[in-house]
């Protein structure tokens, strides 16, 4: 449990790489006492670290191994969480149809619950199927949602809801909404940013509002400070700021700087290649 500690700060901090080596000991001494419950803990959290790192295949072995943990010890509530990870997984790798299959599960598993108010999965099946080119059924998805936001009124799950829909917006480019959403999901956030859940997610949209409110100048300035933040130690992050910041350069020049066209290369050598796409989706990036 130290070592498992020392990795939740490391990953507080953005220091992933840091995250996963200490898990990695946590891991070898549950597996050493065949602890299935500190298994499906540390197994979920080194998936969670192997993503954001862009290392998806690692990722999705780690999420499988917590999964068959948590179901052996019938934690259904922790079991649908790890299958909505790994629909998120399946999302940033570009697998859409293997996505919204861990998505279904997620839902279907939830269900079976004691108490099943994880507002993140519904919302991330609703991405997963739009992306998937099933839009009624994200919209379906979208809305159980919001009523699982309506059971839960914790500060958590008001953010990821939040943060959540204005992401779906910029998918759908309905960007009235998106600054709506955004301006409440800053409101609510007002003194406890750090905490929020999705740093990438809420500095993507915290840009996108910047340049309509504020104008592309700040907007540029508040990218340059994330990207400086994620840089070397968040890929997952890293990229969706990178992609701002190109899209602003767009917005100024007509064109990417060298800086972005390089950084737009580094991105590439992650395994994100479903991330690219939802960039593209809102309009950040060019095909």
């Amino acid at each position: 449990m130290l070592s498992y500690t020392k990795a939740y700060c490391d990953f507080f901090f953005y220091e992933l790489a840091a995250g996963a080596s200490g898990l990695e000991s946590a891991i070898e001494t549950w597996n050493s006492r065949q602890d299935p419950v500190g298994l499906a803990l540390g197994y979920t959290a080194y998936g969670t670290c192997k993503q954001g790192l862009g290392e998806i295949d690692l990722a999705c072995e780690a999420y499988h191994k917590a999964l068959t943990f948590s179901t052996r010890i019938g934690d259904d509530l922790r079991s649908a969480a790890i299958a909505s990870n790994l629909c998120v997984a399946k999302l940033h790798q570009g697998d859409f149809g293997s996505a919204v299959k861990f998505g279904e599960l997620a839902v279907s598993t939830a269900r079976h619950a004691l108490s099943p108010r994880l507002v993140s999965i519904p919302l991330n099946l609703a991405v997963s199927l739009f992306m998937n080119g099933q839009q009624e059924n994200a919209l379906k998805s979208l809305n159980a949602a919001q009523e699982a936001s309506r059971r839960e009124r914790s500060w958590f799950a008001t953010m990821e809801f939040l943060m959540g829909c204005a992401n779906f917006a910029l998918l759908t480019r309905d960007v009235p909404l998106a600054l709506e959403l955004t301006e409440a999901a800053q409101r609510v956030a007002w003194g406890k940013e750090r905490a929020v859940p999705h740093a990438g997610l809420f500095d993507t949209l915290r840009i996108h509002r910047a340049l309509h409110v504020d104008g592309v100048d700040a907007a540029r300035v508040l990218a340059h400070q994330c990207l400086a933040k994620y840089r070397g130690r968040h890929p997952a992050s890293f990229v969706d700021i990178v992609a701002c910041n190109a899209w602003l350069d767009m917005m100024s020049f007509g064109a990417y700087s060298e800086q972005s066209k390089a950084d737009l290369m580094l991105c590439g050598q992650f395994g994100f290649a479903g991330l690219r796409a939802m960039h593209i989706a809102q309009g950040f990036l060019s095909r």
